[in-house]
């Protein structure tokens, strides 16, 4: 997944925990992020790197600001069925993120956070 952020974008500070979510692929008893197929646990926390290039940036943690905008994509793209679930989750106070967008033109909301920290915190039921 990628972001696309505005070229004078400046990463920031969590003073707070900041909810955000994401969605897994279920295989077995086991959850898996669908892009990257990480195995994750609930309750744990996650770090990564980001890289921005320009106004992209192609690695870190990337999370949906709403819920329901998460929704929106996943009937989009089809992944809103069986063996997908939403997961709610933290970027934890002290992380580095930005928000960004899904497409280019940047007219259009902004809806991702991407950090270099996410816990996921539990399984919501759709």
């Amino acid at each position: 997944m990628c972001t696309f952020i505005t070229k004078d974008s400046l990463p920031q500070v969590a003073t707070k925990d900041i909810e955000c979510w994401k969605f897994v692929e279920i295989l077995g008893d086991k959850y898996y992020t669908p892009y990257r197929g990480t195995l994750i646990k609930i309750g744990k926390s996650y770090n990564s790197s980001i890289h921005v290039e320009y106004d992209l940036i192609s690695i870190g943690l990337h999370s949906y600001i709403l819920k329901e905008k998460l929704v929106e994509r996943m009937k989009k793209f089809g992944w809103y069925k069986a063996g997908h679930k939403i997961v709610r989750c933290i970027i934890p106070k002290g992380s580095t993120y930005y928000v960004g967008g899904s497409h280019i033109p940047m007219n259009e909301e902004l809806n991702i956070y991407v950090s270099n920290t996410i816990k996921y915190i539990e399984i919501v039921n759709d």
